[in-house]
């Protein structure tokens, strides 16, 4: 159901001079998929969506991680969407990829 892999690295911190860190990293299974579409970000500012992974049920991703998609590439990460069912159970996590304001 989930037949590519990302790597994340979990933000940690971001010192006096903006230099972040990042924890260790893990694998994690997805869906992936390129795309480009206009959508609002986070802060609710319009964004290019470059591309887009669906993680399992209950996996933890923030806005500040770093992910490296399955081509090699990483973006910001500009939206995270928990996707539930009609009774209310998560079914995923959706989370998409951009290139900044618009």
């Amino acid at each position: 159901m989930f037949p590519s892999t990302v790597t994340r690295y979990p933000y940690v911190s971001k010192d006096a001079h903006h230099k972040i860190t990042y924890g260790t990293s893990s694998s994690i299974s997805c869906k992936y998929a390129k795309l480009s579409k206009q959508m609002s970000g986070q802060d609710n500012t319009e964004v290019l969506a470059v591309a887009v992974t669906q993680f399992p049920a209950g996996t933890t991703i923030g806005y500040n991680d770093k992910i490296v998609l399955p081509d090699g590439s990483f973006s910001k990460i500009v939206k995270i969407n928990r996707i539930n069912n009609h009774i209310g159970v998560e079914q995923c996590v959706e989370v998409y990829y951009g290139e900044g304001s618009i």
